[in-house]
């Protein structure tokens, strides 16, 4: 198994021989944990979110060698990480929600964040140091000549250290009170070492010992002489949500409680081959919408394609300025693909479609024949009637209208502001009169947030509006890079388009989340193609249009899953889905 530093692999050739009684209390039941988690793959910095997240390589164009010793601020959004540059490690800084190129910080190396996320503990040429995050000054904590430090970790109250240092050729851990400056050694014996001391609750702590040659997390308290193994055979202890620890195990990682000795597989994708540290929190109970019944989907294997029975309204045009668009609804269940827009009198150009979520109508966009601009129209699925345009007053510009999910509300752009409006129609609310350039909205599953694509080009980004308070939050914001059209998957997360780089611009496929954790790029994507307009299915599965190589257009309907990466043309349920034109926007509703 791959070690995370230097460092730490001194840290774990040691284990303790004096040890308290084996744990035997009753196991923890495992808590449903959520959030950022970054581990060191294959000298590679990789993250990822848990549960299921797929990984994504973060370093892999930066320009400093052996990027390594990953520490995560509390909030997730910050990654401190060593590298190496002219010899010496360097300690760099990079936002996770940014995307932007890391930030040097200091000569250091093994950073750890206190609980607050203000300051940051790390070694610099052997010696313990401290970092203020905002102002980035930096105060020595120790000053001998040996220098044998080599780790550190904050208590939950910041007010002390757990550290590891060398004592002859064994590594020992001592504790240090901040303000003091006052330390004592912990558990001393020459004949054994300790190392990798950490946190997991007020007075708590964990760290690894070794046996001859067998690795294992042992536990103890504040003030105590004694300890006991709770975790035989696991290496890399790191705190996670308050009780509860990360480690790994078995080229495997794991969540832990160390006063019970219960332990559990972490739900991540992809084989985390060394792990540093995690961020997670326990999940709170949310509003995941209306229940989808039973449909006969089948969506369970990440491989094979899935079996579908729900509709998929789309359109197809030859471009965006014909003004030649078509919508069509295609039935899994039944391999029926109509064009319902044949026959529509009172507009042209229709695009875009939302079914409501019990699939009984369809919003769209199109050019009115008798106002002579964009409106919101109405389509009642279930009589085929003549769509109801619910924005006919005033010459404006109204576009990409989306369902509530509890169907009562419309969400759309008028001009360059976001705005809403009932079902039944009424009156339009324009919900950010102090705004402008936002466009492309969709609400949250308890409706009182809305995700859009805000700001134009290279200025692009990708933001929250809070229905109850007005604020705007931008969760995604890389510099130069074009970022648009999300659309919500659950309480959690969403998918969005971006491109590749502010060089590239190739669209592809990410899935963000309204808390503003990484983002995950989907495990197809491909710089050589455009992959864009996704739309959810479930399990995984999405529906996306995209000009990648065996496309019969420009752009074709796919689907494919966000993890495992295959991908199958809609053409395989029906040949008359995809044509030599191109086809975009799908909205996919599973119930009949």
């Amino acid at each position: 198994m791959r070690r995370i530093l230097p460092l730490a692999i001194l840290l774990a050739l040691f284990s303790c021989t004096d040890k308290g009684p084996e744990n035997n209390t009753v196991p923890a039941e495992k808590p449903d944990v959520r959030g950022t988690l970054v581990c060191e793959e294959a000298g590679a910095l990789v993250a990822r979110t848990v549960p299921g997240g797929a990984p994504v390589k973060l370093s892999q164009l930066w320009k400093m060698a052996r990027p390594s010793a990953p520490a995560l601020s509390p909030d997730g959004k910050t990654l401190v990480f060593q590298g190496m540059e002219k010899g010496k490690w360097q300690l760099y800084s990079y936002e996770l929600t940014t995307g932007e190129e890391p930030e040097l910080l200091v000569e250091g190396s093994a950073p750890s964040f206190s609980a607050d996320g203000k300051r940051l503990a790390f070694s610099k040429n052997g010696q313990l140091a401290i970092m203020n995050m905002e102002t980035k000054t930096v105060r020595a904590l120790t000053f001998e000549a040996d220098a044998p430090y080599q780790q550190a970790s904050f208590s939950p109250d910041g007010t002390a250290l757990l550290y590891s240092f060398m004592q002859g050729n064994r590594i020992q851990i001592g504790r240090m009170d901040i303000e003091s400056m006052s330390s004592q050694t912990l558990f001393r014996n020459p004949d054994v070492g300790h190392s990798s001391p950490v946190y997991y609750s007020e007075g708590k702590f964990c760290f690894v010992s070794r046996d001859g040659g067998n690795y294992s997390i042992c536990s103890a308290s504040d003030g105590s002489s004694s300890f006991k193994t709770v975790f035989k055979g696991a290496d890399c202890p790191a705190p996670a949500i308050p009780g509860w620890i990360v480690f790994s195990k078995a080229g495997s990682l794991c969540l832990g409680h160390p006063e019970s000795g219960a332990e559990y597989p972490l739900e991540i994708s992809g084989d985390a081959s060394a792990f540093s540290s995690a961020v997670v929190s326990i999940a709170e109970p949310v509003n995941s919408g209306p229940v989808t019944p039973e449909n006969g989907d089948d969506t369970s294997s990440d491989q094979q394609q899935p079996v579908l029975k729900g509709r998929m309204v789309y359109h197809s045009y030859s471009s965006y300025n014909a003004r030649d668009s078509r919508m069509f609804v295609y039935d899994f269940s039944t391999g029926e693909n109509t064009e319902i827009s044949r026959g529509w009198t009172a507009l042209v150009n229709p695009m875009n479609g939302h079914f409501s979520p019990d699939g009984k109508l369809i919003t769209f966009m199109a050019e009115g024949s008798d106002t002579g601009s964009w409106d919101i129209y109405l389509y009642d699925v279930t009589t085929g009637a003549q769509p109801v345009n619910l924005t006919p007053s005033g010459s404006y510009r109204d576009e990409d209208p989306k369902f509530s999910f509890d169907g009562r509300k419309i969400v759309f752009k008028r001009e360059d502001h976001l705005a809403e409006i009932g079902v039944e129609g009424g009156s339009v609310r324009i919900l950010t009169p102090d705004q402008s350039g936002l466009s492309m909205p969709f609400y949250s599953t308890d409706g009182n947030k809305v995700v859009f694509g805000g700001g134009d080009g290279a200025n692009s980004y990708i933001g929250l509006l809070d229905l109850t308070t007005s604020r705007i939050t931008r969760l995604y914001d890389r510099t130069g890079v074009v970022e648009y059209y999300p659309v919500t998957i659950d309480a959690t997360s969403f998918y969005y388009t971006a491109h590749v780089s502010a060089d590239d611009n190739h669209d592809q496929l990410f899935k963000g989340f309204f808390d503003g954790s990484n983002c995950i790029a989907m495990a197809f994507n491909n710089a050589r193609a455009d992959y864009s307009d996704a739309c959810p299915v479930s399990g995984g599965w999405l529906i996306f249009c995209s000009t990648r190589s065996g496309s019969q257009g420009g752009y074709d309907l796919y689907i494919g899953h966000e993890i495992s990466g295959v991908i199958y043309s809609l053409n395989n349920y029906s040949s008359t889905i995809n044509s030599s034109l191109n086809e975009l926007g799908a909205s996919y509703c599973a119930v009949r």
